[in-house]
């Protein structure tokens, strides 16, 4: 009769080893190991505070930012084509359908071409400053032109910054949230002592799924950090004249790069879908600094080298001169490769950085002020339309409350997305156009939408004062 098998798991794993030993198997040696130790752990954590499982959260500060408890951003997440989709979709008639998608067409037409004028302005005025240029026969500007220029280009991009619904983070949480780490991340230490200023605009907090982290990582506690996504970052900065270690560093003497580098006065990038604890990757000019348990592996290895070189030197020195030199060789072997042990670890550390880089890097310079207008179109044209056709949902005339809350009523039932609606700035661009009436009651200032065919016809008058104006300025 066969003797029954241990029930515990532990027994199990036990009974297992001589098999594994047998064959050569590590894995139930290592998987019983590691097990005691867990086991030990959960024990210690009953008398040792600094073992228990620990919780974090890396998130925005919604109170500072936002003065709600919930983060309600202006940014609607939408495609534009989904968005005028579901639109046509609700609407009572395949008339009235296919009235609303010709009214979102010719809405999305006539805000192309505001902001197309807005990018050709950005383009101008970031001309002296773009390092990509390939253009020939610029101008020497004089520095109080330069000037003139860099702050006309710092209002256009923070206003493209805005209409995008970018917000930016203040200094204080933004450096707060520069000193946030989890474990694994890349050891890095944001610079910025190479820039006059450095703002940083987001779009986009997502929240992620809890990560437990295991206990190696963590020095014996199990941790499990909470953490928020950033959809879109972008960074804006100015360097200062004539401060470019870090590209002294990078360019090691090209002459012609380094006369590039220090034209390159204003830092524009993008990046997308960035941890809010590696916020830091998105910074201009970053530091490795190496973890404590790195520092301590690699220097613990190499003053355990030189001691005990130092102390077989002493004694070979004693007994044969050939014996010291063997030894001395041994000692010069060792220590190079401690030395590339470091260089070694600091190369991952800079490619796992590379790699994050190339995957979340979305545009630079003139590349990225292209993207923000297409961003800032988008989101313009379907704040425009939305205002619109919130406004013809109320019955009659309606306040500008009103017409906020239409517009979020219809977001949460069609989308499930709850966005603070900017309905003040989509009733200023729709009174622009023509497309709403305003009366001003005793109580409260009232709007009403103005009728579909209306509408349409108000944008056609519109594009046709449009062309009479372009011929009139161009005779």
């Amino acid at each position: 009769m066969k003797p029954a098998a241990p029930s515990k798991p532990f027994l199990r794993k036990l009974a297992a080893l001589p098999r594994a030993a047998l064959n050569c198997d590590l894995e139930p040696i290592l998987d019983l190991v590691f097990d005691r130790l867990e086991f030990l752990f959960v024990r210690a954590e009953r008398w040792i505070p600094a073992l228990r499982p620990k919780r974090l959260a890396c998130s925005l500060d919604v109170d500072a930012l936002f003065g709600a408890e919930v983060p309600r951003e202006n940014f609607l997440p939408l495609r534009f084509a989904t968005f005028v989709d579901r639109l046509v979709a609700s609407a009572p008639t395949e008339d009235e359908g296919a009235a609303r998608r010709r009214f979102a067409e010719r809405c999305a037409e006539r805000v192309h071409f505001d902001f197309f004028r807005d990018e050709r302005r950005l383009y101008d005025a970031f001309a002296p400053f773009d390092p990509d240029a390939d253009a020939l026969g610029e101008p020497t500007l004089e520095p109080e032109t330069q000037a003139r220029r860099r702050d006309d280009f710092f209002a256009s991009a923070l206003k493209i910054l805005r209409d995008a619904n970018f917000f930016e983070l203040p200094q204080d949480e933004l450096n707060r949230c520069l000193s946030l780490k989890r474990p694994g991340s890349v050891p890095v230490v944001a610079r910025y002592d190479d820039f006059f200023e450095h703002r940083v605009f987001v779009r986009g907090v997502v929240k992620t799924e809890p990560v437990a982290y295991p206990r190696w990582k963590c020095a014996g506690r199990v941790v499990e950090i909470e953490s928020e996504r950033l959809s879109r970052v972008c960074v804006l900065a100015r360097l200062k004249p004539r401060s470019r270690s870090f590209f002294a560093e990078l360019i090691d003497g090209d002459d012609e790069l380094e006369t590039q580098a220090e034209n390159q006065e204003i830092v524009l990038k993008l990046f997308k879908n960035v941890p809010l604890e590696d916020l830091k990757l998105a910074a201009p000019r970053v530091e490795l600094a190496f973890p404590l348990f790195d520092g301590l592996k690699i220097g613990g290895g190499f003053l355990g080298t030189v001691v005990a070189a130092s102390l077989k030197l002493f004694l070979a020195s004693a007994i044969t001169l050939f014996g010291f030199f063997v030894l001395l060789f041994s000692f010069a072997t060792a220590s190079i490769k401690s030395a590339f042990g470091l260089l070694n670890r600091r190369t991952k550390y800079w490619e796992r950085y590379s790699s994050s880089l190339y995957y979340q890097t979305l545009a630079s310079n003139r590349a990225a002020i292209s993207l923000l207008v297409s961003m800032a179109e988008e989101q313009a044209t379907k704040e425009l339309i939305l205002g619109y056709f919130a406004a013809s949902f109320c019955d009659g005339w309606a306040t500008e409350r009103e017409i906020d809350d239409a517009a979020e009523r219809w977001l949460a039932d069609n989308f499930e997305l709850r966005v603070d609606f900017d309905a003040r700035d989509a009733l200023a661009k729709l009174r622009e156009k023509r497309l709403l009436e305003r009366r001003v009651d005793a109580d409260a200032e009232r709007f009403r939408a103005v009728s579909l065919d209306e509408a349409l016809r108000r944008i056609a008058d519109d594009w046709d004062a449009l062309g009479r104006r372009a011929e009139t300025s161009s005779k």
